[in-house]
């Protein structure tokens, strides 16, 4: 049997996720931003001791006219990365309504990450560092911060988060037969090219 994961990315609009994204799926840095329009699937296969698992990776749309239409894919989650921009203190101040709404939809020990990017223009910081460490402490969250147009500490980022769900994860026993379902679908939509516009 395969071993899936679901993922989330969150954020407000214009943070990188979809940068982050594409840096770990593909290896590539598009300078140009293009808003997500709904939810983007993508897929990693990870290896951890003897199992290949695939990691489904949910690219959400981070505008506010979207949020009632994507609340469907904050459920029947494994983890989420809630993403901000150190250069943006706005997305930053917005951090825990991201982390409000998964545990709304979720159960409260889900695993989080809470994700910095930018870190090339570090010169137009605007959040310092024990800012985010103090909400990653309130929540027993990890936090790490990166840079998708350097490839600088994406790989990490994406490991500290796995890992992190790993811990919480029993293969072994059987997963809810509605969770296996929409992973069913998910692969489907992925293998048409991924994109879902709502």
């Amino acid at each position: 049997m395969e071993n899936k994961l679901k993922l989330i990315l969150v954020g407000d609009t214009n943070v990188g996720k979809t940068a982050l994204l594409n840096r770990k799926h593909n290896s590539v840095y598009n300078p140009t931003f293009t808003s997500t329009l709904g939810v983007d699937f993508h897929y990693i296969t990870v290896r951890r001791g003897n199992r290949d698992i695939k990691i489904y990776l949910w690219d959400t749309a981070g505008q506010e006219k979207f949020a009632n239409l994507i609340n469907v894919y904050f459920r029947n989650l494994d983890g989420a990365m809630v993403i901000y921009d150190i250069t943006n203190r706005n997305s930053y101040d917005n951090v825990e309504k991201w982390i409000d709404k998964i545990n709304f939809y979720n159960k409260s020990e889900l695993p989080i990450i809470i994700v910095g990017t930018k870190t090339d223009i570090e010169k137009h910081r605007m959040v310092h560092k024990h800012e985010i460490t103090n909400i990653a402490k309130k929540y027993d969250y990890i936090s790490m911060e990166c840079s998708a147009k350097d490839n600088d500490n994406v790989d990490e980022t994406f490991d500290a988060i796995i890992d992190r769900i790993l811990k919480t994860k029993n293969f072994d026993t059987e997963i809810d037969t509605t969770i296996r379902a929409d992973l069913e679908i998910e692969e489907k939509i992925i293998k048409k090219n991924c994109c879902t516009i709502l």
